[in-house]
């Protein structure tokens, strides 16, 4: 990560074409960029504390007030509906399987076939359901 993050950093510092770039910094505990990069105090870095609850308010709270995004839904909202495409998503990979194994093998066949998706595929999953 401080490698990515002193690239962003000296892209926007240096290049004028990406003087209004924006970045969020997650960290899991409060503070805990200090251990590593002390140089980044006053940047937008927000800790979520390894709650995923949590990392969807730093998310939700970073494109309100940082990107401008308005009329989001809450972020109680935003973590039920990730829930649920999860949940859809092993759903339909167990029905792929199901017919042809039974259902231990065809949960095993889900969990594998969605630990491999690719990013791609995966965006592709969200936008159809």
């Amino acid at each position: 990560m401080p490698f990515e993050l002193g690239l962003d950093y000296g892209l926007r510092r240096f290049n004028p074409d990406f003087d209004d770039k924006r970045s969020l910094i997650l960290e899991k505990e409060k503070y805990d960029y200090m251990k590593a990069i002390s140089d980044i105090n006053g940047f937008d870095i927000k800790n979520h504390s390894d709650v995923p609850e949590q990392l969807i308010e730093c998310l939700r709270s970073w494109f309100s007030e940082t990107v401008g995004l308005r009329g989001l839904n809450s972020s109680d909202k935003i973590y039920s509906d990730f829930i649920d495409f999860n949940t859809d998503l092993f759903r339909a990979k167990m029905l792929k399987y199901a017919h042809r194994h039974n259902a231990t093998a065809a949960e095993s066949f889900a969990n594998t076939e969605i630990i491999e998706m690719t990013m791609p595929e995966y965006i592709d999953e969200i936008k159809t359901w």
